[in-house]
């Protein structure tokens, strides 16, 4: 059976993230593909789909609009819309991680922050550094 093609639109791609928007119509699919980074959905419709994997196995999965999930590199799929309405998501592939060091005082050991903590001026007026920048 031959499917429509999801359309995937570009919205930010540089060193740090792949940002894109799925939209599927009613039985479109993206067709097999391999994820190279962690990557994390944000379903702006509900969304409802199948998601075959390269063994055979297939798992059904509906998205209310608004939730979110996050999958590792590595995932090999592919999704299709087996909702009667249109289907779309927001995709965010994360290329970088960087670590914050936040400083208190000068001489002051860094405190290392994981990736997702704000980096610059705090309420505290503690300044925070990007590690490489």
């Amino acid at each position: 059976m031959t499917r429509p093609t999801a359309i995937a639109t570009p919205l930010i791609d540089d060193d740090r993230t792949r940002v894109t928007r799925f939209t599927f119509a009613p039985d479109a699919e993206t067709g097999w593909h391999q994820h190279g980074y962690d990557y994390v959905i944000t379903a702006i419709t509900d969304c409802e789909m199948l998601l075959q994997n390269p063994d055979g196995s297939e798992h059904s999965a509906t998205i209310t609009a608004g939730d979110a999930y996050r999958r590792a590199a590595g995932v090999h799929h592919n999704v299709i819309n087996t909702g009667n309405t249109e289907m779309i998501f927001i995709e965010v592939e994360i290329k970088s991680l960087q670590v914050c060091l936040a400083f208190s005082a000068p001489g002051i050991q860094p405190e290392k922050r994981k990736h997702g903590a704000s980096c610059g001026q705090t309420s505290s007026g503690t300044i925070n550094r990007i590690a490489g920048t």
